[in-house]
């Protein structure tokens, strides 16, 4: 089986520790700070690298692309980008002495059409290398659409997949994930401010994610699973079976990538391993929970993603 990630607006993704309460219209000094190139589908690409899975990481990458691309090379993950005229884009996270922590992101691009059809070109010939796979392939999209990119483009992109054998997942948000549903996904993954935005209205508890969730499942004809931070996560399949999973206590450094670590974990556990649901979303919860035990988005080993199964429950939801 082959695996990519898309990546449509990667970062330098910049976190500053404050060893005070952060104070809003005056000084704050930064006790230590740390810069990791990320998004959604270069942290994904990352985790399952770090899981042994060979990875190619397709997306745009501006300003001359070398913190991006020295970034996957030093983990072996291979890198299929498409340079941009635009800079790469800066994400800015201030976490203070209480945990909070107050982010200021880029909106990236503009992308020029040329760029945009090079690398609608790339996924094409990713889909193309996957119809040689016994086991077809999957691509997981995430993340925001940079400026001059188009918001149906998730949609168009999994237009392409439609009759050929690799899976489509989409981890996105707002319109992103609104305008992508009706390319019929395998898989979303939405948190629960993502889930509530697509249902328009504010969720309470696993049972309630876990209906907004069978709605979204229904509608879509995909899986979804709605990650819940400390609360764990809810995963309902198209059928309307559902579990949730319980999260376990961990002393946190940074929340930065830990959806994108559960996503990778989960799809690593069922497509890689072949594990049941119930230990793919253990696998996932474990590996999510382990990620944030480090600082802005350092990966964690493999070792230390597997270290919590034994404490996790996964629970049927009627």
């Amino acid at each position: 089986m082959r695996i990519a990630t898309l990546t449509l607006n990667p970062c330098l993704d910049r976190t500053l520790y404050f060893q005070t309460p952060f104070q809003r219209g005056a000084l704050n000094r930064a006790g230590k700070s740390m810069t990791h190139a990320s998004g959604k589908g270069i942290n994904s690409a990352m985790v399952l690298r770090e899981l042994d899975v060979p990875v190619t990481a397709i997306g745009f990458c501006g300003g001359g692309g070398a913190p991006l691309s020295e970034a996957l090379s030093v983990r072996g993950i291979a890198a299929d980008l498409i340079p941009t005229s635009a800079p790469m884009r800066m994400c800015i996270k201030l976490i203070d002495a209480d945990g909070i922590c107050t982010e200021a992101n880029e909106c990236g691009g503009p992308i020029t059409d040329a760029e945009c059809e090079a690398l609608l070109l790339r996924v094409r010939a990713f889909v193309q290398s996957c119809a040689r796979e016994p086991d077809g392939g999957i691509l997981i999209a995430g993340g925001s659409i940079p400026r001059g990119v188009k918001k149906e483009i998730y949609y168009e992109i999994g237009c392409m997949l439609w009759g050929t054998n690799v899976r489509f997942v989409l981890d996105a948000d707002g319109d992103a994930l609104r305008l992508g549903l009706p390319c019929r996904p395998s898989l979303i993954k939405p948190n629960l401010y993502e889930l509530s935005q697509l249902t328009q209205r504010a969720l309470c508890g696993r049972e309630d994610v876990a209906a907004a969730a069978k709605h979204a499942a229904q509608q879509s004809g995909a899986s979804v699973i709605c990650t819940m931070g400390a609360e764990g996560a809810v995963l309902v399949s198209p059928d309307g079976h559902a579990f949730a999973v319980t999260a376990p206590q961990v002393q946190a450094q940074s929340f930065a990538g830990a959806g994108d670590t559960f996503l990778a974990a989960y799809l690593w556990s069922v497509y890689v391993c072949g594990d049941a649901t119930e230990d793919a979303l253990r696998a996932a919860a474990s590996a999510a929970a382990a990620k944030v035990e480090k600082p802005g988005t350092e990966i964690p080993k493999k070792e230390e993603m597997m270290r919590y199964t034994e404490e996790i429950s996964v629970i049927p939801i009627p």
